[in-house]
């Protein structure tokens, strides 16, 4: 007779007045996690006792082990109800395999594929339509979040309950289920209070988990991305330079990297066909982040070379977090921490760069148009264009070859990039970015479309139409063309689930680019060192919130006025959203 484990579940304080998670299976311990966060927030709480629970959730007779919770009364009165949650979870999980099981013969016969889109994601669609001949029994169908792209608001999101999702999957005959980022698990968590992933794996379902974002950004997403990663499931995800650490600490298996653009005719290069190019911004203002941190990021620009900031912030940045993972005196526990609030930082001193570049541009009569959410309006009515555009009005905009298109996001390399570059090498539109924090040699020709402050972007502005004819740059471009195509047939190899991989894999080129860049950063660390450990004691410390914003470079500046404005009569309204997963 089989024997099924007992699991005792402790949620209780530590001796150091930590609150801890202890999984204990038949008196063995077999997960230790302490929460370190210094707020009790419910949503934070959930996410970290699902994340100590993994072992226990993934459990292959998970629908069949008995458990006991045992809370410490005296814990904070949010950390209690979370532990309730937690309980509901798993018993209304296990209870939800019981109903379903009969179908696990049913589904392991199956070989089809759903692919289930959230807010109908671009590069998912296109991603389904180009691996659709992969898979003749491939069908895709989209998930309404809730979330207002333009507002920034979340409402009521509308998606399949799971047994509407078990009914199409059998009539579709799909038995992989490849989903965007974490949202319709969230979903049902919410709706239904069922925890997808083990509930497929009780009934032979495959969960394909398609990471368009790295989650350090969420209230404790990187823990959450380890409760919802499967060992059994395929998953793939963004930023291996950055998050592949994350994913080793929380004993992630099974995670495959990927890159989200894509490009065509390696042999088609931009094109203008008017010398007075007309610059286009499409951004998010994020003035709410910045207000949020406005002195720890006003403390950071000032540790930032004033005569080349659009890089030196970057190289800074990606230099604390060499530091950071090579500090034998933190934990586990404390380098995610310190990650999560160096990224946000990152997000804030980059979102403040674009108000900074913004207003180069219009200071300099650069002919500009500018979309994004409403709050443009208040800082730029001169240019914004009071409208948020979707895909196809972008596309439009730039098949004119009339338009330059602008880039104010971060570049760590050509490879691991944002949305937006790889938006731009896909449309073959003229840009103008951020430096590559990256020099990759074969890549060097991309350079002359960087521009690392306001003077030199006003420059090449005016220089681009023949920048871009540089037999320079065209190589480098079609270089980097043929690398993503690559890559890109790479993925299609992962999602159909064969290891033949060619010589120009995306996590070969990173492996390599990360080679370059922790000589470069050490390099970095050396000529700067006393500005880096500044830096590195003022977030470990908690030293950068004491910064007082009136002493800061830019205060002289129209845009920072009306954001400290801004700040004073919206402090309420500025209060962000945590986005959903």
């Amino acid at each position: 007779m089989k024997k099924v484990p007992f699991v005792t579940i402790y949620i209780k304080w530590d001796d150091q007045k930590k609150l801890v998670c202890d999984i204990v299976e038949d008196g063995c311990l077999i997960n230790h996690s302490i929460y370190h966060y210094d707020q009790f927030e419910i949503e934070s709480l959930c996410c970290w006792i699902v994340a100590s629970l993994k072992k226990f959730l993934y459990h292959q007779d998970f629908a069949e082990i008995k458990y006991e919770m045992i809370v410490d009364n005296t814990i904070p009165q949010d950390a209690l109800k979370s532990a309730h949650v937690s309980r509901v979870l798993i018993e209304r999980s296990q209870n939800t395999i019981l109903q379903f099981q009969h179908l696990s013969k049913t589904f392991s016969s199956l070989t089809g594929h759903l692919f289930y889109n959230a807010d109908s994601l671009n590069t998912f669609e296109e991603l389904f339509y180009e691996v659709k001949p992969l898979f003749p029994n491939a069908h895709y169908e989209n998930y309404d979040t809730g979330w207002n792209k333009e507002n920034r608001t979340w409402d009521k999101g509308k998606g399949f309950s799971l047994a509407q999702l078990l009914d199409h999957m059998l009539k579709i005959k799909a038995r992989h289920f490849v989903t965007v980022n974490m949202y319709y698990l969230n979903y049902l968590m919410m709706t239904e209070g069922i925890l997808l992933l083990p509930i497929f794996k009780a009934i032979g379902l495959e969960c394909i988990i398609m990471d368009y974002d790295t989650y350090e950004l969420a209230i404790n997403g990187l823990a959450q991305k380890a409760s919802y990663t499967c060992d059994s499931f395929r998953r793939f995800s963004v930023m291996p330079s950055l998050i592949s650490k994350f994913d080793l600490l929380f004993e992630n298996s099974n995670v495959r990297y990927f890159m989200i653009g894509k490009a065509d005719n390696p042999e088609k290069m931009p094109k203008v066909e008017n010398q007075n190019l007309k610059t286009i911004i499409i951004t998010q203002s994020r003035a709410a982040h910045i207000i949020e941190n406005f002195s720890e990021t006003l403390f950071f620009l000032e540790l930032v070379d004033p005569q080349n900031p659009y890089q030196d912030f970057q190289d800074l940045y990606y230099c604390l977090l060499q530091v950071l993972f090579h500090d034998k005196n933190k934990s586990r526990n404390d380098i995610e921490n310190i990650f999560e609030q160096l990224s946000k930082l990152h997000l804030t001193v980059l979102s403040f760069m674009k108000f900074d570049v913004i207003h180069h541009l219009y200071s300099q009569g650069i002919k500009a148009e500018l979309y994004g959410d409403s709050l443009w309006n208040h800082f730029f009515p001169q240019i914004f264009q009071n409208k948020f555009l979707n895909e196809p009005e972008i596309e439009a905009l730039f098949q004119r070859n009339d338009s330059l298109y602008l880039l104010l996001n971060q570049n760590y390399s050509y490879f691991e990039n944002n949305p937006a570059f790889l938006r731009a090498i896909n449309l073959n539109a003229p840009y103008l970015t951020f430096p590559s924090v990256i020099k990759a040699p074969d890549l060097k020709g991309l350079s002359l479309l960087e521009y690392s402050n306001g003077a030199q972007l006003i420059e090449k502005i005016k220089k681009l139409p023949y920048l871009i004819q540089e037999k320079e740059f065209q190589q480098s471009f079609k270089t980097l063309k043929n690398k993503i195509t690559l890559c890109r047939q790479d993925l299609y190899k992962s999602l159909e689930d064969i290891e033949d991989r060619n010589s120009e894999t995306f996590e070969k080129i990173t492996y390599n680019n990360n080679q370059i860049l922790s000589e470069y950063l050490s390099a970095y660390a050396q000529r700067n060192k006393k500005r880096v450990t500044l830096a590195y004691q003022a977030i470990t410390q908690k030293q950068a919130s004491l910064f007082p914003i009136d002493t800061s470079r830019y205060r002289h500046l129209p845009y920072f006025q009306k954001l400290k404005t801004f700040y004073e009569e919206n402090q309420e309204f500025l209060k962000p959203q945590s986005p959903a997963l």
